[in-house]
């Protein structure tokens, strides 16, 4: 957290630029170690704290089955920062593949897919001759294997 200033000299496309970007307390997304399983029949609730107060928070998940190419989904949804949670519905959760398990001799492995939670920083425009538009910002990102039962 904290400002941050940055410059630069340009080039032969672009002129100089410089620049101060505000970024938030650090994004935390407090009930990650809840969701390494995700029982596809219940809604899903994620709990975060941080970031940027005035944005929005990305929840994503993907899954697929490694024996059929065409077995991949995921979803993305979408919160206000603000809101500290957000439940992802069993109807967007039933559309993920299960993980497929596998048992080769004594071991079972189990394919996982992901489940990932991030915010963007406040989006600070940067002017520089030669740039339409030229941006700064900064983004959060966890993301981690989930079992999809």
């Amino acid at each position: 957290p904290g400002q941050y200033t940055f410059s630069g000299p340009g080039g032969p496309d672009a002129g100089s630029f410089s620049g101060t970007i505000n970024v938030a307390q650090d994004f935390q997304w407090t009930n990650r170690s809840d969701h390494t399983v995700v029982d596809r029949t219940q809604p899903l609730t994620i709990n975060w704290s941080g970031g940027e107060a005035t944005t929005l928070v990305t929840i994503q998940g993907q899954s697929f089955d490694p024996s059929n190419p065409n077995a991949v989904a995921g979803f993305f949804c979408y919160a206000n920062n603000s809101d500290g949670s957000f439940t992802v519905p069993v109807s967007i959760l039933q559309q993920l593949q299960p993980s497929p398990a596998q048992q080769i001799g004594n071991i079972s492995i189990v394919t996982r897919g992901t489940l990932g939670v991030s915010n963007v920083g406040k989006v600070v425009r940067i002017q520089a001759s030669g740039l339409d538009y030229f941006a700064a910002s900064n983004q959060w990102t966890t993301t981690q294997s989930a079992q999809f039962k």
